[in-house]
């Protein structure tokens, strides 16, 4: 297994990172994903310094959450954490699926179900995404600088209601500011 595996460490650059008292959300600020681990992928994402191997993480998995726990598990949440790009390096290739690990979790007893490592992804929207436009002839009622169109959607972020009037965007900055 090379070092990576056995020793991954966690991303710190480019990530915004927030606890919570069971999870941590992670924010890549690269690829604009949001992330929620739970407690277990939490506790092994912080383990995930370069320098805890699968094997002492197992046996901190088992102490902090009081429940089995092997290397096993530990990998399929490195191998979760990895397809996230949580950790540093490129991704590995996916190497468990959620119905493989299924059975490990029979072997070690119905408890470790609650230690399924979960990993939740999201894709924020880009801030365009979030616009309303108006339709031109209703910039009467919007406010200055609310994104209007004429006709097709895709020319909302050219134009800006101004003064009541949709205006090109050049035009409602010197006008109106925006």
């Amino acid at each position: 297994m090379s070092n990576a595996r056995n020793k991954p460490k966690r991303r710190k650059q480019g990530v915004a990172v927030q606890t919570l008292a069971d999870e941590v959300l992670v924010y890549d600020l690269e690829r604009h994903r949001a992330h929620c681990l739970n407690q277990a992928a939490a506790v092994v994402w912080r383990h995930c310094d370069g320098k805890t191997s699968v094997s002492q993480m197992a046996r901190i998995l088992q102490r902090e959450l009081d429940a089995p726990a092997d290397r096993e598990l530990v990998r399929y949440a490195i191998d979760r954490l990895a397809r996230a790009h949580l950790l540093e390096g490129p991704p590995a290739s996916a190497r468990y699926t959620r119905r493989d690990f299924m059975g490990r979790l029979k072997k070690l007893g119905l408890a470790a179900s609650v230690m399924l490592p979960v990993v939740s992804s999201i894709v924020a929207p880009a801030p365009a995404h979030a616009l309303s436009c108006v339709q031109e002839g209703q910039c009467g009622a919007a406010g200055n600088c609310t994104p209007c169109y004429v006709g097709a959607l895709n020319q909302c972020a050219a134009k800006r209601c101004c003064n009541g009037k949709c205006k090109p965007t050049p035009a409602a900055q010197n006008e109106c500011g925006c």
